[in-house]
């Protein structure tokens, strides 16, 4: 199976992070990656205490463990996310934190997830979310 990019994330500003890949992780380019506990980086997705790290600069498949010394490029800044469906970022939430869902999704609630960044700004449609992602987390 090919792991494809996914499409580009309007983002303003930023620079660079990098990160050791962690064993098995797929990293979709243009996607949100994180830091878990061991300080590796992997593909975001709903999960306790993991660190928004950035938007991942290209796309990494390290399911074999072939990538022992590769590192995971990220990119910090303001990106726009889409808004999940069942649990959207409202108007209401701007400058509060957005949660993730998963490496293209954020959500309003924080129950069993981690902080993806702060609600910059919201989409007219309301489908979309502006988050700043600052790459070294935020105190609750």
């Amino acid at each position: 199976m090919v792991l494809e990019d996914l499409p580009t994330i309007l983002e303003s500003g930023g620079y660079g992070n990098s990160d050791p890949i962690e064993a098995g992780a797929r990293i979709r380019r243009n996607g949100l990656v994180v830091l878990t506990a061991q300080g590796n980086a992997a593909q975001a997705f709903a999960a306790p205490n993991l660190l928004a790290r950035g938007i991942a600069l290209s796309t990494i498949d390290n399911q074999n463990n072939d990538y022992t010394s590769a590192k995971a490029g990220t990119k910090i800044g303001i990106f726009l996310f889409n808004n999940h469906i069942d649990d959207p970022v409202t108007r209401e939430d701007i400058g509060k934190f957005a949660y993730i869902f998963d490496e293209t999704t954020v959500c309003r609630t924080s129950t069993d997830k981690s902080i993806a960044g702060q609600i910059v700004q919201i989409e007219p449609s309301g489908d979309q979310v502006w988050v700043k992602i600052t790459g070294v987390g935020y105190a609750r």
